[in-house]
């Protein structure tokens, strides 16, 4: 019985933390996780490539509000997300092509 509940007691810490790993660090994660959590009827994205924790590759942004409106074709975004520790928000490249901005009506 002790036994049993060791490991029930272990296997509820390590998928947790199997499964927020497998998020952050494989593209499949993330984009499961923008399907899930981020996208909403305001942000659209095509496609994504990388992971959470170096570079990613989005095609195919818009995001709009009552304010604004946000087209993004290509964007590449490198960062180091271990700089968060000493907060700090540190990027190695951020790149975008055919970017446009327009103030919704």
């Amino acid at each position: 019985m002790k036994r049993r509940l060791m490991i029930a007691t272990l296997l509820l810490l390590l998928l947790p933390t199997l499964f927020i790993s497998w998020v952050v660090s494989s593209g499949n994660g993330l984009r499961w996780l923008l399907t899930q959590v981020v996208l909403s009827q305001s942000l659209e994205i095509d496609t994504v490539q990388g992971n959470l924790l170096g570079s990613l590759h989005i095609t195919g942004l818009r995001y709009h509000d009552d304010k604004i409106k946000i087209t993004l074709d290509d964007a590449m975004f490198k960062w180091h997300p271990s700089a968060l520790w000493q907060k700090e928000f540190r990027t190695e490249m951020l790149a975008g092509l055919k970017a446009q901005t327009t103030r919704a009506e």
